[in-house]
């Protein structure tokens, strides 16, 4: 195909050039790569800019809390792993006060007692611990808990009705050790576990390792390391 005489490529990029809206048209591959743009009387290439208003500013954080608007904190680059237990709906709670009974208003028996001691009634599994996340807590309560203590928190799971949240059960497994009988030797543990962890609460440390079996004490220990008594009891 014979190339166009110069005049009339002329004639046809100024025809073109007329016919664009703002100034931008498609340029032929004679003046350049095709593009968004207009053709200048020498054949360069003049980009079309394209302008952004300004945008409107954020408004302030007050505001947005009047507003009832609480910001998310932005992403960590490390998250840790404290926490990992959730790995489903039923756990997705996994903030530090989930399930945390207040001691203060938990009795433990006074006198002569032994957790050891059968109860009456074989501890089942029933209501909310015969499925789900309330299933595996209730095994682990009946495998780590002594008898008594083990009891009182699997009736705890049975009466929660549908409420079988995941707060709720960290809840009944930590009122029923926050409940134990004192045990001697569960103080002599959370003593050297003080050394490690001073500003651990003794006395929240001595319910639960009085409420827990070798096996229980075993693992409540092992997971000091990060001196998180709370979440290693609720990680049992």
């Amino acid at each position: 195909m014979r190339a166009p005489e110069p005049a009339l490529f002329r004639a046809l990029v100024r025809k073109l050039h007329a016919r664009s809206i703002a100034g931008a048209a498609l340029v032929p591959a004679a003046c350049g790569t095709l593009v968004m743009a207009a053709c200048g009387t020498q054949g360069s290439v003049m980009q079309a800019e394209v302008h952004i208003p300004p945008q409107p500013s954020a408004p302030p954080a007050k505001v947005l809390r009047a507003a009832g608007v609480v910001a998310k904190p932005a992403a960590s680059a490390d998250p840790g792993a404290p926490m990992d237990e959730g790995d489903d709906d039923e756990t997705a709670d996994d903030s530090d006060t989930c399930g945390d009974v207040d001691a203060r208003s938990v009795s433990r028996p006074q006198g002569a007692c032994n957790d050891m001691t059968p109860p009456a009634s074989v501890a089942v599994c029933r209501g909310c611990g015969q499925s789900g996340f309330g299933a595996s807590k209730c095994a682990t309560y009946k495998q780590l808990f002594k008898p008594r203590i083990a009891k009182v928190a699997l009736d705890c799971l049975a009466g929660l009705g549908g409420r079988c949240d995941s707060c709720a059960v960290y809840a009944c497994g930590d009122r029923a050790m926050k409940g134990s009988c004192p045990d001697p030797s569960a103080d002599v543990e959370c003593r050297a576990l003080a050394k490690l962890c001073p500003a651990m609460p003794i006395d929240i440390c001595g319910r639960y390792m009085s409420a827990l079996l070798p096996a229980g004490r075993a693992k409540l220990k092992a997971c000091m390391s990060r001196c998180s008594l709370y979440s290693c009891a609720e990680g049992l």
